[in-house]
């Protein structure tokens, strides 16, 4: 074995010292760590790293309680500055199982069952644009990805739903993740399918007085509002699905709508004045949830509008 002299002297020393690591004698004498490894197995050498010290003992303690109330140990080992892999050790030195599924627990998996309130309306519109319903083997999964920028509207969608779920992050992104069967299921009778985008449909009676928070929150997902150009006076939703789009286009018809086809999609517009106007009224004026952003949009032009004509 081409290190087996190196291996045997670094033994030795791992022996004669136990504040010498793995790690310590793989750069003393040039070798790689986990080959290092392999050889102890094999002549089974029972190694045992240096203990922790007490400062990192009691952190690892501290931390094990966001672990137990559903922090992810990806999430903790980013915020707390730790080894994720040394911090997934000491948890299974304690005792407790590291999750193989990202954790999600006591949703109100019946919130969807009846929508006779703003809020059920709302992000049942929300979880249409902007959600991922997908089920993989026995794994029953609705997830909401936003712009880290949107992260309170997914802190709005847990409280609304009773969940304990941890966030997780990717990039400049946020993820909400659910995992409750019965939700699923009822989001699909519904018509919020897995490929919803090109496949979905409204299947459920929405009472008159809330269809307006249900297109509150189908917009804030897929929709734009233009800003910049006060000059300009276009709300936007874009979609795949021609029977939500016949449903929407039904539903908004007293503002005019029209439609744009973009080959595999199409747009929904509302762009003149006073249909717009009155559009982004018909939507946030007097709303109790909303995506923050759109709604300062939302005031943004109406003072605007209002500033114009004194």
């Amino acid at each position: 074995m081409k290190n087996e002299e190196k291996y045997k002297k670094a033994i030795e020393e791992l022996k004669n010292n136990s504040s010498l690591t793995i790690k310590d004698m793989s750069v003393k004498y040039n070798f790689d760590r986990s080959c290092f490894s392999k050889y102890m197995k094999k002549i089974g050498f029972d190694y045992k790293s240096p203990k922790r010290s007490n400062e990192k003992e009691e952190l690892y303690k501290s931390l094990s309680k966001l672990y137990i109330e559903g922090e992810s140990i990806n999430g903790i080992s980013k915020t707390h500055g730790i080894s994720a892999k040394s911090f997934s050790k000491y948890l299974i030195e304690k005792g407790l199982k590291e999750r193989q599924l990202p954790v999600s627990v006591q949703e109100d998996e019946s919130f969807f069952d009846v929508i006779d309130t703003e809020e059920k309306a709302y992000w049942l519109g929300f979880i249409y644009a902007d959600g991922c319903v997908r089920k993989t083997g026995s794994s029953y999964k609705i997830q909401i990805e936003l712009s880290i920028v949107d992260e309170n509207h997914l802190l709005k969608l847990k409280k609304a739903i009773n969940s304990s779920a941890v966030l997780k992050y990717r990039r400049n992104n946020v993820i909400l993740g659910i995992y409750k069967k019965h939700m699923y299921e009822t989001l699909c009778l519904y018509g919020c399918v897995p490929n919803k985008t090109i496949h979905g449909s409204i299947d459920v009676e929405i009472r008159q007085d809330l269809k307006r928070h249900f297109i509150r929150g189908f917009f804030d997902g897929d929709g734009y509002l233009e800003r910049r150009s006060l000059k300009k006076h276009r709300a936007s939703m874009v979609l795949a699905s021609k029977e939500m789009i016949d449903w929407l286009m039904k539903e908004l018809s007293n503002f005019s709508p029209r439609i744009e086809d973009c080959n595999s999609f199409s747009r929904i517009h509302i762009d003149r004045k006073e249909n717009f106007y009155n559009f982004i009224d018909y939507l946030y004026e007097d709303s109790n949830v909303y995506l923050d952003r759109k709604y300062y949009t939302y005031m943004y032009r109406k003072h605007a509008r209002l500033d114009s004509t004194l």
